[in-house]
């Protein structure tokens, strides 16, 4: 069976009314507990960390080609997260986009709304976003995994 391959971003860049920065723990949980139950590969963009522009980070993206992209969004960050998504659905159309964070976990589903996303997860995420990568491995809908958007 095809290895997946998953981008998970730390999306936002540092900013005089959100200047703290620290690792993106979260990601890095997550695509642990997913390498677990899933055959899949992993890219973690510390965008807020390394302060990377949009562009660096869709071509890091472009080039590592993968098949579901996660994006943790902040709500201090959210506007350079709409961007980011944005900019995916122009540059690389067809991936799968699934936010989660802060941010997701706040706003639930009208993140649909604000957001070209396929899938919001709020709350812990290492066991939902496990399953919608289970799902997509197999072919499945994402209609049985309880607690996504």
């Amino acid at each position: 069976m095809k290895t997946l391959r998953v981008s998970l971003i730390n999306a936002g860049r540092p900013s005089f009314t959100s200047p703290a920065v620290s690792p993106p723990l979260g990601l890095l949980y997550l695509a642990a507990y997913a390498r677990k139950h899933v055959q899949a590969d992993f890219q973690v963009i510390d965008q807020r960390g390394l302060d990377l522009p949009l562009e660096d980070v869709i071509r890091q993206i472009r080039d590592f080609s993968p098949d579901i992209i996660g994006i943790r969004c902040l709500t201090a960050n959210a506007g350079m997260a709409r961007k980011l998504t944005e900019a995916l659905r122009t540059e690389l159309s067809g991936i799968m986009v699934v936010a989660g964070g802060p941010h997701a976990s706040s706003m639930g589903g009208k993140l649909l709304e604000d957001m070209p996303i396929d899938v919001a997860v709020p709350g812990e995420g290492e066991v939902p976003f496990t399953s919608i990568l289970q799902a997509v491995h197999s072919g499945s809908d994402l209609s049985h995994i309880p607690g996504i958007w």
